[in-house]
C-alpha cells in the first residue's frame, strides 16, 4: 500500500495519484474534487468494467429471436447507464431532465469518452425523448411487473395484473435486474487497486435497509391500489414485514416512519482492515419477504465474481431468524463463518441443542458436565430483575464466558463436504482440558493445570459422548444456532461489532443528503421495482465511488480538501468598499 507522507509534499492531481498508488487511472467523484472529463472517464471505467454492455447485448438477442434489429439508436442503453452515473458522480440525481441538460451543458471532448455524437439543430425536447425511449428499452429487458403505472389502479385490477403475468418470466427479469445491479457495484469496486483488492479477506456483512416507495401506500380496506402496488408495508422491529400491521389496516397511510411503503435493499458490504467499506451486491424486495433468499443471492453474487469466502455477518432477522434449512445449511456449505446475535430470551440463550450427549451452549458444542450456572451465565446476566438473587454482574458474566473455555469440545477435523463434524472430548489427548474420572488423563497433559470434573455433575448414564473419544456430529444438529465463536468471546467481538457497525455505516451514507440519498423519494420518481432498482444502483455506485477515494487519501495522510484546495477569499477583498462611509454600500460610497 501506499507509504503516508507529508501533506505538503503530497501530489494532488490524478496522474500523480495514479502513479502513486501504481494505477492507471485514479477516479474522479463530487463537483469539488472532479471536473466534468474525470467524471465521464470514471462513469465510463465503472461501465467497462462491470460488463453491463454484454450483459445487455445478450439478453436483447434472447429476447429478440429471429426478429430482425431495428434502427440504431442515437443513444444506446450502456451510454444512459454511463451518463446516470455522471450525474450521481456529480452529486446529482438520475433525472431525464437533468440528463438532458448535462448532455448539452458538456463538451465534445467529454462526451467523446462515452462515444456520444450529438446531431446537429436537435431540439431539447427531442434529446430528452431520445434518452428516455433508450431507457425504456433497457427496462423492458429486465422489468419482473410489466405493465403501465401512469393511473391508480384498484385492488381487483392489480390481482387481475398478477394473474395475467408469466411467473417464469417475471423470475428471469428479476435475475437479470440483480445481475445488472450487481455488475455494476463489482465496476466500483474494481476501482480499487490491484494490491487492495488483494487484500480482500471474504469477511461481508449483510444487512436490509428499507427504501421508501415514491407512491403512498392503501390500507386493506381502500378498494384501490397504490400507484407503485407491488411495494409494500415495511415495519422498524422483527422481520420489517408490516402487512399484518393494524395501521397497514387503515385506509390512507399516515406519516410516520413506524410504518412505511416501500421495499427493502439488501446488501452484502465489506468490512475489517485493509480494504475500505464498499457495497458489493444487492438485491430488492418486498418488506420482511424472502430473507434467506435474497440473503444467498448477496453471496452467491460475490462467489461468481470468485471472491474469498471467509465471515458471515448479520442481525438477528437473519440469523437465526429464518430456518436452518434456508440460510444457515447453505451458508456453511459455501463455507463461510458465521457469526450473529440471539434473541434476550431463554429459548434462545443458554443450552439450545444437543447430540449424542454433547450440549451446544450459545453456538458451541460443549461436554454436558458444564455447570449449570455456566451454561445459564447469558440467562443470568440479560434476563434476569435487578432483584433476583441469580442476576449477575458484568465482571461475574466474563469471567463465566471464560470458564466455559475448558469445557468446549475440541475441532478434531474440519467439516466434511456433507457438513459432518468429528469433534473430541476435551479430556482426551496431549490437548486435553478437563479432567474427567470416565477418561484416562493423556501422559502429556499431567503436568497442566486441568479443570476438574466433579462426580457430581456427570450425566447419567454416560452419553455416547462420554464413551467415545471422538464424536462426529451432523450439520442438522444445532444447525439455527451453531456459530464459529463463543458468544461474546473477543473474537466474536471483533467480528460481529466490526460487521454490524460496517453496514449500518454503510446504510447511513447511502442516505447522506449532502450527496445523492436514496432515501430522497422525490430525487428518483419514477415508479416500480426495475425504475428503483436502476435509480438506487446508480447512487450506491456514487457513494461507493466516494468510500474508495476517501480510503485512498487516507492512506497517504491527506483528506479530498487537501487534496482539491479551495482559495479562500481574504477579509479586506470581502470587506472592499464597504468601510469607506458609516454603513454606506459601494456605490452611495463612491458617490
Amino acid at each position: 500500500m501506499a507509504r503516508k507522507s507529508r501533506t505538503s509534499a503530497t501530489p494532488r492531481d490524478n496522474d500523480s495519484l495514479a502513479a502513486l498508488f501504481g494505477m492507471d487511472f485514479f477516479p474522479s467523484e463530487g463537483p469539488v474534487t472532479g471536473d466534468g472529463t474525470g467524471l465521464f472517464r470514471t462513469a465510463h471505467r465503472i461501465v467497462e468494467h462491470s460488463g453491463i454492455s454484454a450483459l445487455i447485448e445478450q439478453w436483447t438477442r434472447a429476447d429478440r429471436g429471429a426478429r430482425r434489429p431495428g434502427p440504431t439508436p442515437m443513444l444506446s442503453e450502456v451510454q444512459i447507464v454511463a451518463l446516470m452515473l455522471v450525474l450521481t458522480l456529480n452529486r446529482r440525481p438520475p433525472l431525464f431532465t437533468e440528463m438532458r441538460d448535462l448532455i448539452r451543458q458538456a463538451d465534445a471532448q467529454s462526451l467523446a469518452i462515452l462515444d456520444i455524437v450529438l446531431p446537429e439543430s436537435l431540439s431539447e425536447m427531442a434529446l430528452y425523448h431520445r434518452a428516455y425511449n433508450t431507457y425504456r428499452r433497457l427496462v423492458r429487458l429486465m422489468n419482473p411487473e410489466p405493465g403501465s403505472l401512469y393511473r391508480t389502479m384498484t385492488k381487483t385490477e392489480v390481482a387481475d395484473r398478477l394473474a395475467s403475468r408469466d411467473p417464469e418470466t417475471s423470475r428471469l427479469h428479476r435475475e437479470r435486474g440483480h445481475a445488472f445491479s450487481n455488475a455494476l457495484l463489482w465496476g466500483t469496486w474494481m476501482l480499487l487497486p490491484r494490491k487492495v483488492r488483494r487484500q480482500f479477506k471474504g469477511d461481508i456483512a449483510v444487512d436490509a435497509t428499507v427504501i421508501k416507495a415514491p407512491a403512498r401506500g392503501r390500507g386493506h380496506s381502500s378498494p384501490w391500489s397504490s400507484s407503485d402496488p407491488e411495494a409494500g408495508w415495511y415495519k422498524r422491529d422483527g422481520n420489517h414485514d408490516g402487512s399484518g400491521t393494524s395501521r397497514a389496516a387503515t385506509t390512507y397511510q399516515r406519516r410516520s416512519d413506524s410504518l412505511i411503503w416501500g421495499r427493502d435493499l439488501h446488501t452484502a458490504v465489506t468490512y475489517g482492515d485493509g480494504v475500505p467499506l464498499v457495497m458489493l451486491s444487492a438485491t430488492l424486495d418486498v418488506p420482511g419477504k424472502r430473507l434467506a433468499e435474497n440473503a444467498l443471492a448477496c453471496v452467491d453474487a460475490l462467489r461468481s465474481r470468485d471472491l474469498p469466502v471467509r465471515h458471515f455477518v448479520s442481525d438477528r432477522a437473519y440469523l437465526p431468524g429464518t430456518k436452518a434449512t434456508d440460510l444457515a445449511l447453505p451458508l456453511r456449505a459455501r463455507g463461510h463463518r458465521l457469526v450473529f446475535d440471539y434473541d434476550r430470551s431463554e429459548h434462545a440463550l443458554g443450552r439450545q441443542a444437543g447430540s449424542a450427549g454433547a450440549i451446544l451452549v450459545e453456538g458451541q458444542w460443549y461436554c454436558p458436565s458444564m455447570p449449570e450456572p455456566l451454561q445459564d451465565a447469558s440467562i443470568d446476566f440479560f434476563l434476569r430483575d435487578d432483584g433476583d438473587p441469580r442476576r449477575i454482574s458484568k465482571q461475574t458474566y466474563a469471567e463465566r464466558l471464560r470458564q466455559r473455555e475448558p469445557y468446549a469440545l475440541h475441532h478434531k477435523e474440519r467439516p466434511d463436504s456433507d457438513g459432518f463434524t468429528r469433534y473430541q472430548c476435551p479430556a482426551v489427548g496431549a490437548s486435553a482440558t478437563v479432567k474427567c474420572p470416565r477418561k484416562e488423563p493423556h501422559p502429556a497433559a499431567l503436568d497442566r493445570p486441568l479443570t476438574r470434573i466433579h462426580l457430581p455433575l456427570l450425566v447419567n448414564p454416560s452419553p455416547k459422548v462420554c464413551e467415545q473419544k471422538t464424536l462426529t456430529i451432523p450439520p442438522s444438529a444445532g444447525a439455527k444456532y451453531e456459530q464459529a465463536y463463543p458468544y461474546r468471546s473477543p473474537d466474536w467481538q471483533a467480528h460481529f461489532t466490526t460487521g454490524r457497525q460496517s453496514v449500518e455505516s454503510m446504510n447511513k451514507s447511502i442516505k447522506d443528503g449532502k450527496f445523492s440519498p436514496v432515501d430522497d423519494a422525490e430525487l428518483r420518481p419514477r415508479r416500480g421495482w426495475i425504475a428503483q432498482l436502476i435509480s438506487l444502483v446508480v447512487m450506491i455506485a456514487a457513494t461507493n465511488v466516494r468510500k474508495i477515494l476517501n480510503w485512498l487519501y487516507a492512506q497517504i495522510g491527506v483528506s479530498r480538501i487537501a487534496a482539491a484546495p479551495v482559495r479562500r477569499q481574504r477579509r479586506r477583498e470581502a470587506t472592499k468598499g464597504w468601510t469607506s462611509a458609516p454603513n454606506a454600500p459601494p456605490a452611495a460610497a463612491q458617490a
